[in-house]
């Protein structure tokens, strides 16, 4: 039989020292592979699948040819969700910390879903998104497809910031900082039956507290929705809920921030949480 000598690191136990017999190494590298398997291979963002109503991850559901993509499944397994993809948005396949994300050129780049999630009113809902863009114009990436008075979008703002808009009243919530460098971000955008939240790599951005109502639109969902204001960036994944999932959003971000190899802002000490 084979032994071993451990140490303990936090809730870890790792072999020291192991005696040089046949068969160490293979069960090491097997155990490095189902461990990899689990970490990343997760039935939902943060293993939350509870009211998810649309993830699309560049690593998955993909159809493309030469780097031109033509289908773009989602994996939220939501039966609602027709997707369709208008324009010609580029794939990368080794891009962020090895992770694929799509390209998206601001002229006629679309990915729809044709569907409206289940977000309806002043209900709740949470999006979480991994994106970059250099963009310095008002470029809608996440929304309806025929925005009016009061329906959300995520969106690039006239002053570099992302933030949240709609048709009556603009930019009242955005981030802290410009985030047109070209750089990869976490972005987080709660509501809460009440009041929108925006977080950027976790934190920062600001809390609406009595600004608008911003209705959740009536219209079809999408990323680069409207013809007027057509995104120009990148997307890696994109995740939506039909509920206000503020006490996951630590394990949401976490997922996203280790996956993409994205660092958490620590202007407030933030904690990485496992998914488990």
């Amino acid at each position: 039989m084979m032994t071993f000598n451990y140490i303990r690191k936090g809730n870890w136990l790792f072999p020291v020292k192991p005696p040089k017999q046949k068969g160490y190494h293979f069960l090491l590298l097997v155990s490095f592979l189902l461990f990899s398997f689990t970490t990343w291979s997760q039935v939902g963002p943060g293993g939350e699948t509870t009211n998810l109503k649309l993830w699309f991850k560049a690593d998955s559901g993909v159809t493309e040819t030469s780097g031109t993509l033509s289908a773009w499944a989602e994996a939220s397994n939501n039966t609602s969700v027709t997707e369709t993809v208008n324009g010609d948005p580029q794939f990368t396949s080794i891009g962020i910390n090895f992770n694929p994300y799509i390209s998206f050129d601001g002229t006629g780049d679309q990915v729809l879903t044709g569907s409206h999630l289940d977000l309806s009113g002043q209900n709740a809902g949470s999006i979480f998104m991994v994106y970059a863009t250099e963009t310095v114009s008002r470029d809608v990436i996440f929304g309806v497809t025929n925005t009016g008075e009061l329906d959300m979008e995520l969106q690039i703002l006239g002053d570099s910031k992302i933030g949240l808009n709609d048709g009556g009243v603009e930019n009242f919530v955005s981030s802290s900082n410009a985030i047109n460098d070209g750089a990869f971000r976490i972005a987080s955008a709660l509501r809460n039956d009440v009041n929108w939240s925006l977080f950027s790599n976790a934190d920062g951005g600001s809390t609406n507290t009595s600004g608008p109502t911003s209705n959740f639109g009536t219209g079809t969902y999408g990323i680069s929705p409207t013809s007027a204001f057509m995104y120009t960036g990148k997307i890696a994944e994109v995740i939506v809920f039909n509920a206000d999932v503020t006490s996951a959003r630590p394990k949401i971000e976490s997922y996203l921030a280790m996956k993409y190899g994205l660092t958490m802002d620590q202007t407030t000490a933030t904690d990485y949480v496992s998914s488990a």
